[in-house]
């Protein structure tokens, strides 16, 4: 219970309190034809790939280039050993934006030889921060099989966001050394 309090309260602190990092400064993935038909569907998150750490929010949160879980080398945010570990990215709708399908897609690995639900754990939010309303979540925990390179996505928002500023947040603890927590293509897309 105390472990989770510590966590809580460090989370709160980060993502209210931590300087944003992207503050429309970084520019968003863009515009791809594959959901929602072509032309209608824009990826809001910048950096998502990752290629450095930039535009994103980190607590305890290490930027690794070049591991192979996928079949080849990619870059990936992965939560070292830590009890709060945080990774966050703010951006804002354009007002004039028509788009009203939402979700959060991205890979994780999370490789939990000690299956400790525990302490080896993630939640993953989108808040919509002009509403004060949780949009999206997704969970995992060491009781679950471990995945490599694994596709994830949330269930589907409906509704306009125009005008709205978003963040999405990856929040979780990793208790060993030879617990893997890394995630890499993190994409927030919208449709109409």
């Amino acid at each position: 219970m105390k472990n989770a309090l510590v966590m809580s309260i460090s989370m709160i602190l980060f993502f209210v309190i931590a300087p944003n990092a992207f503050s429309q400064t970084c520019v968003p993935a863009g515009a791809a034809g594959g959901i929602g038909g072509a032309g209608t569907s824009f990826d809001f998150i910048s950096n998502g790939t990752p290629s450095t750490d930039s535009c994103w929010n980190e607590q305890n949160v290490n930027f690794v280039a070049n591991t192979t879980d996928c079949g080849w080398a990619s870059n990936a945010f992965e939560f070292p050993v830590t009890f709060s570990a945080g990774l966050s990215q703010s951006f804002t709708i354009p007002a004039n934006d028509q788009r009203t399908h939402f979700q959060l897609a991205y890979l994780m690995d999370f490789e939990d030889p000690n299956h400790d639900a525990g302490w080896d754990k993630v939640y993953i939010s989108v808040w919509d921060n002009t509403s004060s309303q949780l949009l999206l979540t997704d969970a995992y925990n060491g009781s679950q099989t471990s995945v490599s390179c694994t596709s994830r996505s949330t269930a589907i928002f409906n509704g306009s966001l125009a005008g709205h500023t978003i963040s999405v947040q990856f929040q979780g603890s990793n208790a060993y050394t030879n617990t893997h927590i890394r995630f890499r293509f993190i994409q927030f897309w919208g449709w109409n």
